[in-house]
């Protein structure tokens, strides 16, 4: 060990508070799916931080899915014109 490096620090860890990924309108579907389906279950109604952690992660993953344009829609069309 380095001299002066102290044995008894404590490290603090601090997790990162977002991120960016790339998921699909099908897989947004699927986690949406997941997660409803654990709001089913006793955890849910048990465990509030559970509770809020689910509903917060609908609402990210609802919100993210509104941005994704459908195959009948018409911004579609124009965005593959720009390609």
């Amino acid at each position: 060990m380095p001299s002066g490096t102290n044995r008894d620090a404590n490290l603090i860890i601090t997790p990162k508070t977002s991120a960016s990924i790339e998921l699909s309108f099908n897989q947004i579907s699927t986690l949406l799916y997941i997660i409803e389906g654990y709001c089913q279950g006793d955890d849910y109604n048990q465990d509030d931080q559970f509770a809020s952690d689910c509903d917060n992660l609908i609402e990210i993953l609802e919100s993210a899915s509104e941005t994704i344009p459908l195959d009948d829609d018409p911004l579609i069309d124009e965005l593959n014109y720009y390609k």
